[in-house]
């Protein structure tokens, strides 16, 4: 895509995924220029620590537990080609990945108060339901996946909100134009807690947003994986 500015070969409205994916895409082949050795979960520890605060004054921006910067729209920030390619020539592959698992009791039942917003985009929520699982391994996070089973009429009513033991906040979901029914083994993914360490209590939070359907948490797990935590 060309402009009509002078030179003609550039342009200020290539966005979105068409302009991230081959961004991102180069910039990691050329850490794996500087760094043949890299593994995928070596090119991601290092995007995480070399990505760039942009747009500062948005509200959502906050720090994990472990001093990373976070945003549900911007993640870690925007990539960094040159700082990513000069880690990654002297990088050391991170250790093997490890994994730790708890779960619910596998029939919580927990009945998820009606909203009474009228559109996914202008929801008004209900109380929320909340459920703990404590976790008691300790691994230095990279990612976390929730698994749900929620029994509702109107799946896209739902929110979904994960905290770490470290009180970093995930929301895993948000309400959609989704009218098919139920949530059964759906996982939920988040990346918000990396580096941060695993044991503790992890609140699932569950809400409703718009009338008329309703529903109940029936189960949900928890499934860590990164790194082991140095003795």
């Amino acid at each position: 895509t060309s402009s009509t500015a002078s030179g003609g070969d550039y342009t200020n409205t290539f966005g979105g995924t068409s302009a991230a994916a081959p961004i991102v895409s180069g910039t990691v082949a050329l850490m794996l220029e500087a760094n043949p050795n890299l593994t995928w979960r070596d090119v991601k520890h290092i995007l995480v620590r070399t990505a760039v605060k942009n747009d500062p004054t948005n509200s959502d921006w906050t720090t994990n537990g472990a001093g990373r910067n976070i945003n549900h729209a911007y993640g870690f920030g925007r990539v960094d080609a040159t700082a990513a390619a000069t880690m990654a020539s002297t990088w050391v592959n991170v250790g093997a990945e490890v994994s730790a698992s708890a779960s619910s009791a596998n029939s919580l039942n927990l009945a998820i108060p009606d909203g009474t917003g009228s559109t996914a985009t202008s929801p008004v929520f209900g109380a929320a339901v909340n459920s703990a699982i404590i976790l008691s391994s300790q691994i230095k996070i990279e990612e976390v996946e929730v698994r749900v089973n929620v029994t509702h009429t109107y799946r896209g009513d739902l929110q979904f909100q994960l905290t770490a033991p470290s009180g970093t906040v995930s929301i895993l979901g948000t309400p959609r134009a989704d009218s098919a029914d139920n949530y059964v083994d759906w996982i939920f993914s988040t990346v918000r807690d990396w580096d941060e360490l695993s044991n503790g209590t992890w609140t699932l939070s569950v809400k409703d947003g718009l009338a008329s359907d309703t529903g109940t948490l029936n189960s949900w797990s928890l499934n860590v994986y990164g790194t082991m935590v140095p003795e």
